[in-house]
């Protein structure tokens, strides 16, 4: 009996450390020497280490959901917002496609989604898929995630634009192993935002305890050359290669979170229209790829003067979570080697995270705005931050 639990032990340990060898959790990633997470550097701190330095706000992090309104960074721009009750997922993308799948059709990592969106805590909670725009690192894994709630009778909503919905409700053509008669994506219910008139009343929507606005916004042009990325109606059926998941008009939605008096703005774009319009929040949290063409990243702060200014899309997102024993903050689309005759990793630097980093204080800082880091898949509890109840 002893020597049958011992190789149980055995058989046990093997599988738990392969399973943490296979899917990092947050504690594995290591941030040394990235510049912003060491404590020594100036007032750029991730959240819960400054907590520990100066009188603010102490905002802690776990590794699993808590109770009271959270906030995850699942790399690139996905994230997900909760309050325990209510969990709303920005642009989640895990599935992160290496540089040579990227020439193939692209495939959810269905494994990967499971782990680190769905499984990470009660999945009933999540209420709304929220989408930006329709590019494959903002949308490719929304199809799987929606279908995975319509058996257990849990339909979350979905928010986008023209070519979101477009690209769901192929799906119902294509035959994906995961897509049935049960997880038919004809039952999702799908919010198409229509900025033709400028109220907002067609761009609002009230889920649990939050507010959700919608605005117009532009999707920046890429740092090596003048080009937003693919445009156009969706024609194919799934599986997408990269080319076919493309903007509708150029457009990319930026989303006004409200909680509790609390105002979070979210911006998968470093240029906002019309910044004015949105007017004052709490935090603001913006990409800072593709922002060396076109950014009012500094106008923006000075109008929405948030507290808090949250950089997201600077992870190297054609490297897999699965292989970020340490962070890499570098967006470079590495070619294979010898495809040239070399070596050398060849890597285009899309959001020059250090020079942001360095830059923040001479560029963009002002007396009242705070910069502040996420740790990939931790869940920070913004709680105190709610001002109004």
């Amino acid at each position: 009996m002893i020597s049958y639990m011992i190789r149980v032990f055995i058989i046990f340990s093997f599988a738990l450390l392969y399973s943490e060898q296979t899917h990092l959790l947050p504690h594995h990633i290591s941030y040394k020497n990235i510049l912003g997470y060491d404590s020594k550097v100036g007032k750029v701190y991730e959240w819960h280490d400054i907590s520990r330095y100066l009188q603010e706000l102490k905002i802690k992090k776990f590794n699993q959901p808590n109770r009271g309104l959270s906030i995850r960074w699942l790399g690139t721009f996905g994230f997900e917002l909760s309050d325990g009750t209510t969990s709303l997922l920005i642009d989640p993308f895990v599935s992160r496609p290496t540089p040579k799948e990227q020439f193939r059709p692209l495939h959810i990592d269905t494994d990967a989604v499971n782990h680190y969106v769905l499984r990470q805590g009660n999945n009933s909670t999540i209420k709304a898929v929220l989408v930006t725009h329709s590019h494959y690192d903002h949308i490719q894994d929304v199809p799987y995630i929606l279908s995975q709630y319509l058996d257990n009778g849990i339909q979350p909503i979905l928010i986008g634009n023209k070519n979101t919905e477009q690209i769901i409700q192929s799906y119902n053509k294509s035959d994906i192993s995961w897509i049935g008669p049960n997880n038919s994506l004809e039952k999702i219910q799908i919010y198409v935002t229509d900025f033709s008139s400028k109220e907002n009343a067609h761009n609002q929507w009230n889920i649990g305890r939050f507010k959700i606005t919608a605005f117009q916004g532009l999707h920046p042009q890429y740092d090596f050359f003048s080009w937003r990325g693919p445009s156009g109606l969706i024609e194919s059926t799934p599986p997408f290669y990269v080319w076919d998941y493309k903007l509708n008009h150029n457009e990319s939605i930026g989303f006004l979170i409200e909680y509790g008096g609390l105002k979070i703005y979210f911006s998968d774009s470093p240029f906002i229209q019309n910044p004015k319009n949105i007017g004052k929040v709490d935090i603001l949290i913006q990409t800072i790829a593709s922002r060396e063409m076109e950014n009012n990243i500094a106008e923006c702060i000075k109008v929405m003067e948030p507290i808090y200014y949250i950089p997201a899309h600077y992870d190297n997102f054609f490297k897999p979570l699965d292989e970020f024993s340490t962070f890499d903050p570098v967006i470079g689309f590495g070619f294979p080697e010898n495809i040239f005759g070399d070596t050398e990793t060849h890597l285009i630097d899309f959001a020059h995270f250090d020079s942001f980093i360095t830059e923040f204080e001479n560029e963009y800082k002002t007396q009242s705005t705070e910069l502040r880091l996420l740790k990939l898949l931790y869940y920070y509890s913004i709680e105190s931050l709610v001002l109004k109840k």
